[in-house]
């Protein structure tokens, strides 16, 4: 299963010092709730993982409708901060 291996790459972002977890992704979101359209803006250092987010893990999303003011693409940035 695809969104296996994304699940354990995104626990290796989060988990690891030294790995960059930073992108910026839009979303079009249909009247239904359902998502129609995901474009990273802003990839990661990982293409293969931006892939497998886009693909798997955000297609797999389900928003609640919008309402009809609601601006699209709706903007969003998925970010690890280390604190030390």
């Amino acid at each position: 299963m695809r969104t296996e291996a994304l699940l354990k790459s995104l626990d290796r972002k989060l988990t690891s010092p030294d790995r960059k977890l930073d992108l910026t992704f839009e979303q079009w979101i249909g009247p239904e709730g359902r998502i129609t359209r995901t474009q990273i803006v802003e990839p990661s250092d990982d293409s293969t993982f931006d892939a497998m987010l886009r693909n798997e893990l955000l297609a797999e999303l389900t928003p609640p409708p919008p309402s009809k003011e609601m601006p699209m693409p709706v903007k969003l940035r998925l970010a690890r901060q280390r604190y030390d």
